[in-house]
């Protein structure tokens, strides 16, 4: 997915600073591929997410506190599993 950013300006070591509202993670799995080889270690789509989710916000990585995580789903689509 495109977010959709908004210019800030410089940082004092010259990057580029952008404000994303409304950011979105989206993961998409296709359990019949994904789920039918049981001597890998394979997770969900919903377990990607969540990984995706303590990366961007929890206090030991060095996002914490820039993102601020409202809500996961998961749904159907097309026989994917989307997260």
């Amino acid at each position: 997915m495109t977010p959709d950013a908004t210019y800030q300006g410089i940082t004092s070591k010259g990057e580029q600073v952008w404000d994303l509202k409304n950011f979105t993670v989206q993961v998409v799995e296709n359990p019949v591929v994904n789920r039918g080889q049981p001597k890998y270690a394979n997770i969900t789509a919903l377990d990607a997410a969540a990984r995706a989710t303590e990366v961007l916000a929890d206090p030991r990585f060095g996002l914490f506190g820039q993102y601020c995580p409202v809500t996961i789903e998961q749904g159907e689509d097309s026989g994917l599993i989307v997260a």
